[in-house]
């Protein structure tokens, strides 16, 4: 009778793995294949099943370590992720773009270049100067970071419209046309695209506008 119970305990390792891993496979299916309330079972009946997983690893015969590890390695996700975010993070850098004051329309950023122009700094920052047909190659180098932190960089970058004597006015970055349309003269900046070098890991292009919410959505209409 001992032995049997010690054969099933035995089992409960396997029995408890296979229970986290149900419920993550579940909670997958509910949320790809069930339109709208799929998160409703994700998240109240996989929680449970990954628990009821955890319960049977720490009724299992192995050591106590094992039993940790196995039963709590789902909180090795997000440790990864918060550490990689982090990790890149340290590669966001400061910039400033310096756009023509008479200059409304696209602009292009190409970087990378090997015969563009090297950008100067300022605080910390990397200085990059538009010409007056609204393009730019530089040499200075855009390392690509995960998506949510592409959203991020926004914060890092500033827009400037200037003049001939170096007065900088700055710019509002949007996202999309702003609804309703304004019939002021406001000039904003819209990002219209990334591009990324074939290996993924820097940025070779990005493109944006700048103008009037107007001017925007004729820009939009041609294209």
């Amino acid at each position: 009778m001992e032995d049997s119970n010690r054969k099933i305990r035995k089992d409960f390792i396997f029995i408890g793995l296979g229970l986290q891993v149900f419920a993550l496979i579940f909670a997958y299916l509910c949320l790809t294949l069930i339109p709208y309330i799929g998160w409703l079972p994700a998240l109240y009946l996989s929680p449970f099943i990954f628990i009821a997983g955890i319960i049977f690893v720490f009724f299992s015969k192995i050591k106590l370590v094992y039993k940790f590890v196995l039963g709590f390695w789902i909180i090795l996700i997000p440790i990864g992720f918060i550490g990689e975010r982090y990790y890149q993070k340290q590669f966001i850098q400061n910039e400033i773009y310096l756009i023509p004051k008479n200059y409304h329309g696209e602009v292009s950023v190409n970087f990378g270049e090997s015969d563009g122009i090297v950008p100067n700094t300022e605080n910390n920052a990397v200085v990059l100067k538009i010409n007056s047909n609204g393009t730019l190659k530089t040499t200075y180098v855009a390392k690509r970071l995960r998506y949510d932190l592409e959203q991020e960089t926004e914060n890092y970058r500033e827009y400037y419209l200037v003049d001939e004597t170096g007065n900088r006015t700055k710019l509002q970055f949007k996202r999309g046309l702003p609804q309703p349309i304004s019939e002021t003269n406001e000039v904003l900046v819209v990002p219209f695209g990334y591009y990324f070098s074939s290996d993924g890991k820097t940025v070779d292009k990005i493109e944006f506008f700048v103008g009037t919410a107007a001017e925007l959505s004729e820009t939009l209409k041609k294209k």
